[in-house]
């Protein structure tokens, strides 16, 4: 299994050990440049749970991945991406991939950008 592989399966485990529907879960892995960024995909209403109070789980799953990247000599970024939600949609918010625009990522920065 590759690098990214590894990662990915242990990105998976972890998020998946948090959440109340774990198979629902997906982690797509995609090079960009000499890194990897990791985009989780989380059941509705899932993603306050990966985030955790004030943002601390989500920052603990990055410092394990950013000591996995240095392992293995490459950087990596995980994003965690909130699915299609018809409440968002109706409020004007960009949703899922169902409806044609861009997933709402929560970056490292910030919990939340508007300007996707």
């Amino acid at each position: 299994m590759s690098a990214s592989g590894n990662v990915r399966e242990l990105i998976l485990g972890i998020v998946r050990s948090i959440v109340d529907t774990p198979d629902a879960v997906m982690v797509d892995a995609s090079n960009e440049g000499e890194g990897v960024r990791f985009d989780v995909r989380l059941a509705e209403g899932e993603i306050g749970s990966v985030i955790g109070p004030q943002g601390r789980t989500a920052r603990s799953i990055r410092i394990v991945l950013s000591a996995a990247s240095m392992k293995h000599g490459r950087r990596m970024a995980v994003n965690f991406v909130e699915p299609h939600s018809e409440t968002r949609s109706a409020a004007g918010i960009k949703c899922g991939i169902e409806c044609q625009c861009l997933p709402k990522v929560i970056y490292p920065d910030a919990l939340e950008r508007e300007d996707l």
